[in-house]
């Protein structure tokens, strides 16, 4: 072996100069990426050409046959991608055979070319093929590059008796791979992060339409103009044109990782954007349109790859995933009368009279209200192509009218799985030409660090959440939200609410007030005009009731004031604590918890208050509040004396008004009563950590704390500080580990937190310094504007200041910081994340209490936090 590389080495370092060059200079002349991919994958099978003709030359005659397989079969090889060869021989042994099959692979490996290789005899290499689902797939894709013709050709008939043979049991085992593969990429479902091979409506989807129809006919489906009885002409069209783009990404893609990586990851998204020739338009940048052309265009060969897959269980009938069955009688009944144009066709809804669906759009709208009403029963691809059709052709006294719109609302309000059913809609376009808001935010991304799913997947999980609540599977944790659902008899102004939330995102402009404008004049479609107003305000102001709760002092009487007077009316304040649970619930997983639900209960009871009697209802609920409270903590404080549990309450100012979870405020009032200088409490808690820390109070003592978590590996999510009557402060934390804590190191991570608030709180400690910047972090990628925004009247004794821009570790701790250095003190500080984006608000009063009014002081302390925010 070692000889035979000797022999050959020279080629291997000129095929990598030749492979690079080429790939430059197709580079920089902008050459689409199914080109390179193309013309790489034919620069290979001249190498391999010229040195199998050299090994002829030295031994007379090779006895063997050189096959690509795979994606190197197909001719497309993407430039990380592997090289995938047979070499076929007949019934030579390996040692015969090692060093002309070495002599070629040694200098394909010199030219930094990863090789996936089997030696095989026509017999072994079936054998492997029956065994092997794999196998048998790569080989389906096999072309001659030189060799024996009539070795070749004993390969290939004997792969296509065998293709004859087992079209259903392919067929049967590549759907099967595709429902698992979909299960792994489950969570790329939002395309925020998508694997442009494995994921929903990838490469390997396309790629499966053609192995199916290669499998059957035993011909290159994506040479052809035509597939007669496989796939619709225009679908072709279609699918060859989506699949080109996907592969122009993944060209880039891999040129830019320099390694076979297909996840389109937040770091490579600009550099791939300018690479693929994007710029940034007005109001969307540059790599949000990358993801919303690649969204487009997977959801095209999602919907093409359904039909065929369908077609294909219609031909082998068997492969179904349902017994034959009768129409159930209440999918031919719905809410307009008449029955339903639908039958089943190898147990998929499709229409009865397919001409009829075609020149009447009613049609096309029941039949989704039929899916609907079972979940389990799919929409056979015939029906599916007509409803695209439909849709198309649908006019604006279509979408006007009356029975359409009360189907519409039928699905929107009574529907089951609102995620499937509207994903449905939106595939077929029918969603866009009902409301068409939703043609502008199809496939849009926000580029960031803060969804989880794209704009419009945001919303049809919102509608899953919506329909969970009110079915009452998430009354544990949101027993407020489901008691009040449970208690309305018409749903359909949070539904349409839910619906419409992203609106802001259909408007050019970015103007909250033309969203509201937009998602006005949508919703009186449906509802009375006052309802419509309240869906409106609500759709444009998704997020006023979490970032209230979590940038305001909310046992301050009058933030909650002057939140109830932006809000309005009751009507909105229950539609918005609504569409604030299902918002915070699908954006994150781990964005609800006790703190949270407190914070959104305070703000909503406390506003409703007002909007029912003003301050003085106010005052009272705040006043049953207490007693509420208290009686908490008498239960958990039960050793403790009436008497001691009211003074205690009343040495601890805010003790009452703030929204710390009962048992948190226990343990911190134990604290105040048996320590009396300085103290730390520390437990984890659903992934998080909760923190107590008692100290003497001082300028800076915020600061140190935050900087010292930060740190220590932590974030803060949430702060609460109150003082004591003896001049300590009493600070309440929940901290994030910014990476995952192992059960195992638990201990010592709590620990070393432990000691380092320990340290930040004592009298004398000299300051935290700033945490050193982390490898990797995701939100250096971003680049978010700062902006310091100044309240004068969210408190009658301090000075409300917010401070927004890119998130970083130890920030509130520089900011808090920045502000003890010129002599301010924090009142009360509020935390709020969005992704990369960070809100800290501050309640500042000047030593030694009073509120800061000075324009040139106000000034200085903005130059400062504006200083702090834009550190890079």
């Amino acid at each position: 072996m070692e000889r035979s590389g000797r022999q050959t080495g020279g080629a291997g370092v000129v095929l990598r100069r030749v492979l690079k060059d080429n790939l430059a200079a197709q580079i920089s002349g902008e050459v689409r990426g199914e080109h390179i991919a193309e013309t790489r994958a034919h620069l290979v099978d001249l190498a391999i050409k010229t040195m199998f003709a050299a090994i002829e030359a030295r031994s007379g005659r090779a006895d063997f046959v050189v096959l690509a397989t795979g994606g190197y079969g197909r001719g497309m090889l993407a430039p990380e991608s592997d090289v995938d060869l047979l070499f076929l021989h007949d019934q030579k042994t390996d040692d015969s055979l090692r060093p002309s099959v070495d002599a070629l692979l040694y200098p394909l490996w010199d030219a930094g070319l990863t090789i996936g290789q089997g030696v095989h005899t026509t017999q072994s290499a079936m054998a492997l093929a029956r065994d092997d689902i794999a196998a048998l797939t790569s080989f389906l894709d096999a072309r001659l590059i030189c060799g024996s013709a009539r070795l070749a050709a004993t390969f290939f008939d004997a792969y296509g008796a065998y293709r004859k043979r087992h079209g259903a049991s392919f067929t049967r085992a590549k759907l099967a791979e595709r429902e698992a593969r979909y299960a792994t990429q489950r969570e790329n479902s939002g395309w925020i992060e998508p694997n442009l091979k494995e994921g929903r409506g990838g490469l390997r989807d396309a790629d499966l339409v053609g192995w199916l129809y290669r499998f059957q006919t035993g011909k290159d489906l994506w040479a052809r103009t035509q597939a007669p009885g496989f796939i619709e002409p225009r679908d072709l069209r279609a699918l060859k044109k989506a699949r080109k783009y996907l592969w122009a990404v993944r060209v880039y893609l891999h040129t830019l990782n320099a390694r076979a990586d297909d996840n389109v990851r937040f770091d490579i998204q600009p550099a791939l954007a300018d690479a693929l020739g994007y710029d940034d338009r007005r109001h969307i940048a540059a790599p949000e349109r990358v993801l919303k052309h690649l969204r487009l265009n997977s959801d095209i060969v999602f919907r093409i790859t359904n039909i065929v897959t369908a077609r294909m269980e219609d031909r082998y009938a068997r492969l179904s995933k349902l017994a034959p069955r009768a129409m159930p009688r209440r999918l031919v009944k719905d809410e307009i009368p008449g029955d339903v144009n639908i039958r089943f066709k190898t147990n998929r809804l499709t229409f009865s009279r397919p001409a009829l669906a075609r020149r009447r759009p009613i049609d096309l709208m029941r039949i989704v209200r039929a899916a609907s009403k079972r979940p389990d029963l799919e929409i056979h691809p015939d029906a599916i192509e007509i409803m695209v059709e439909g849709a198309a052709a649908m006019s604006r006294e279509d979408r006007d009218d009356e029975q359409i719109k009360q189907i519409f609302l039928a699905i929107l309000e009574k529907g089951k799985a609102p995620f499937r059913t509207f994903r449905l809609l939106s595939d077929t376009g029918l969603l866009a030409k009902l409301i068409p808001m939703f043609g502008r935010i199809s496939g849009r991304i926000e580029y960031g660090l803060y969804r989880r799913y794209s704009i419009e997947d945001q919303v049809f999980h919102c509608l899953e959440m919506l329909r969970r609540l009110e079915k009452g599977e998430l009354e544990g944790k949101h027993p407020i939200a489901t008691a009040f659902l449970k208690g309305k008899k018409n749903r359909l102004r949070f539904y349409l609410t839910v619906l419409l939330q992203e609106v802001y995102w259909a408007d050019t402009e970015r103007s909250v007030s033309k969203a509201e404008g937009l998602a006005f004049r949508i919703a009186k479609r449906f509802v009375d005009v006052q309802t419509a107003k309240d869906i409106a305000w609500c759709a444009a102001n998704p997020d006023a009731m979490i970032a209230a709760a979590e940038t305001r002092d909310l046992s301050l009487r009058r933030s909650v004031e002057r939140f109830a007077l932006k809000v309005g009316s009751k009507d909105r304040l229950d539609v918005l604590l609504i569409l604030t649970v299902c918002r915070i619930r699908t954006i994150s997983e781990d964005s609800w918890d006790e703190w949270t639900r407190g914070q959104i209960s305070a703000l909503y009871f406390g506003a409703r208050a007002v909007l029912s009697g003003g301050t003085q209802a106010l005052e009272t609920w705040r006043a049953e509040e207490r007693e509420a409270l208290k009686t908490n903590l008498s239960g958990l404080l039960s050793q403790w004396p009436q008497e001691k549990l009211d003074t205690r309450l009343a040495d601890i100012s805010g003790s009452v008004g703030a929204r710390v979870p009962p048992d948190v405020l226990a343990r911190g009032l134990q604290l105040v009563d048996e320590v009396p200088g300085a103290a730390v409490g520390l437990w984890p808690r659903d992934g998080f950590f909760e923190a107590i820390v008692l100290a003497p109070d001082r300028i800076g003592l915020l600061a140190n704390l935050a900087l010292a978590a930060s740190r220590s590996g932590t974030s803060v999510r949430m702060l609460q500080a109150m003082s004591v009557s003896d001049g300590r402060a009493l600070d309440f934390f929940v901290l994030k580990p910014l990476t995952p804590v192992p059960p195992e190191a638990q201990r010592d991570f709590l620990a070393e937190l432990h000691r380092a608030l320990n340290e930040a709180a004592a009298v004398n400690f000299e300051g935290a310094r700033a945490p050193s910047r982390r490898l990797r972090d995701r939100r250096m990628l971003f680049s978010v504007p700062s902006e310091v925004r100044i309240d004068h009247e969210a408190d009658e004794d301090s000075l409300l200041v917010e401070a927004e821009g890119r998130d970083r570790p130890g920030l509130l701790g520089q900011l808090a910081t920045a502000l003890s250095e010129i002599g301010v003190m924090i009142k009360s500080a509020h935390v709020a994340t969005y992704g990369e984006r960070a809100v800290d608000a501050f309640y500042l009063q000047d030593a030694p209490g009073y509120k800061i009014t000075n324009k040139r002081r106000i000034q200085s302390i903005e130059r400062r936090i504006l200083g702090v925010l834009n550190e890079h």
